[in-house]
């Protein structure tokens, strides 16, 4: 259990329930006829696979830069679901969800 904990395997269980993940609401999806995966959620999913990649790494003692290239990746995932998500002037917020605002708080 000690190796697969520190020898990073862990990681590689977490990164295949991100793509089965992916792949379940992919055929969730196109099963009730909706295309396959909004974008938001695509990118979110992507961030998430960065980070786990850039953890991974770090246990798995690869190049620094490897790491740090699965950082940059996953905040450019964060940076477009922020982006994706947020109304911006013009543009109403996605269908289905609403738009923050700090009155909307409870």
């Amino acid at each position: 259990m000690h190796g697969f904990l520190a020898g990073g395997r862990v990681f590689d269980l977490v990164l295949a329930c991100l793509v089965t993940e992916a792949a379940v609401l992919a055929v969730f999806r196109a099963v009730h006829g909706r295309p396959l995966l909004p974008a938001d959620v695509l990118a979110q999913l992507c961030a998430a696979a960065g980070l786990v990649m850039a953890a991974r790494s770090v246990l798995a003692g690869a190049w620094w830069g490897f790491t740090g290239l699965c950082l940059a990746a996953a905040l450019g995932a964060h940076v477009a679901a922020l982006w994706m998500r947020w109304p911006h002037a013009g543009r109403p917020a996605s269908p289905g969800r609403r738009a923050f605002s700090p009155g909307s708080l409870p």
